[in-house]
This record gives structure tokens, sequence and C-alpha cells, in this order.
């Protein structure tokens, strides 16, 4: 795996971002730009191929975020994956944005144990724990949901966990009260990165899902994307 040429693409927050895995070598490009992931990511990627002196149709693959995350920028991501993908009939890597900010987590801030939470908005979020081993790779610990924040579910113990991702911000104040600064340390400012979809597909993470592009479905966690309030 590689020896192949993969993309990937990020836009379920307020931080675009495109990677190119091209002989061997990595290559990222990313910009916080809300509700322009649209105009911002066909740029990014045709930079990125162009500066590796390649087509699209010299990708093997194209890995993308399916949710959760903002509805726009999940549907934005899928929709120029699949407009990218079907003329040349280039397979699939779809993988979950909780997932994805757990391995920047790992290798950003070096944790193998992570609660990963994102802002669902609604006074929700978005939720999941992860623990990784050389042996296994990513375990999800704790599943994906959508919840209010007073009724995330938590390990057993919180010794060895790291906390990542806005929702830990937004929502401040909300959690149970065994959550303190001293028995979770949480990095809020952290974002789900094209580049470490890449190392999920190279790693053949089991929790990457392999399809073609009619077939790629998004993952909202939850039905009711709109706010009402």
């Amino acid at each position: 795996m590689t020896d192949k040429c993969l993309l990937a693409l990020e836009t379920t927050t307020d931080v675009c971002s495109a990677a190119l895995w091209h002989h061997g070598t990595l290559h990222t490009l990313a910009e916080v730009a809300p509700r322009e992931h649209a105009k911002r990511l066909l740029p990014m990627v045709d930079a990125l191929l162009s500066n590796a002196g390649i087509a699209i149709a010299d990708v093997h693959g194209i890995a993308v975020t399916q949710g959760p995350g903002t509805f726009t920028g999940v549907r934005t991501g899928m929709s120029i994956a699949q407009g990218l993908a079907l003329p040349h009939q280039i397979p699939l890597y779809a993988i979950s944005s909780l997932l994805v900010m757990a391995e920047g987590a790992r290798r950003a801030l070096e944790q193998t144990q992570v609660l990963t939470m994102m802002d669902a908005r609604m006074n929700e979020v978005y939720y999941a724990g992860w623990q990784w081993s050389a042996d296994a790779g990513w375990q999800c610990a704790i599943s994906e949901c959508v919840c209010p924040p007073e009724k995330i579910t938590l390990p057993a113990s919180l010794n060895g966990w790291q906390g990542v991702g806005i929702g830990w911000e937004v929502y401040q104040g909300r959690f149970p009260d065994i959550i303190t600064p001293a028995s979770l340390p949480i990095t809020a400012q952290h974002f789900p990165q094209a580049q470490d979809l890449i190392t999920l597909v190279l790693s053949n993470c089991r929790h990457v899902t392999c399809t073609d592009a009619l077939h790629i479905e998004p993952s909202y966690l939850r039905n009711d994307v709109a706010d009402k309030q």
C-alpha cells in the first residue's frame, strides 16, 4: 500500500485540508475556511497534483471523512471525492472524522487513549473513545454517538486519557463532575486533518471502509441536522 498514490480530503469542521501521498512523501495543505470548503478544496487538490506532476487519473485511492461534522462540510467533501473518483473508477476510503482526530492526537500529541469530541450544535456533542496499540491499531472503546454533554460515557478510569476537540471547550462546565483539568487533559483546538486519513489508510486500519463512488455513505450520527432554535 505504501507505494500507492493516495489523495485525502477533510471538510467536516471549519478547517479545510487536503493531503497527497506520492512516492513515499506526504504533501499537505490546510486552511481555516468556515463555509468556504466548496471554493477552497478543489484548488488545494489541483495544487497538490500539479506540484507532484501528476493528474487525478494517476491517483490509486481517495480517502475522505464521512462525518460526523457540519452537514454542509460532510456533503462537500464527499461530493468532491465522488466527483473526482467516478470518471476514473478510483476507490474511495471512508473514515470517521472522530477517528481521524484520534490519529491526529497520536501523531501530534503522542496520545494513545483519546476521547474525541466535536460540537454537534443543538446542545449536543459528537463523541467517541479510542485506544491504540502497536499490535491492534485503533480500537473503538466508546462507540460514536451524538448526545448532550452531560450524558457522555466515560472510561472506567480517566488515567492516561486525553480529550481532544472543540466540543470540550464549547460545552465546558456541562460535563460529568469527574472531569476536571486534573483528571482529564484537554486539547480543545484540535481538528481532523487530511494527512491523518492517509496514515489510517496506509496502516490498513480496520475502521476504514473501502468502497466505490456510487456506494459511499455519509455518517451524520443524527437524522435531524437542522437547528430549530
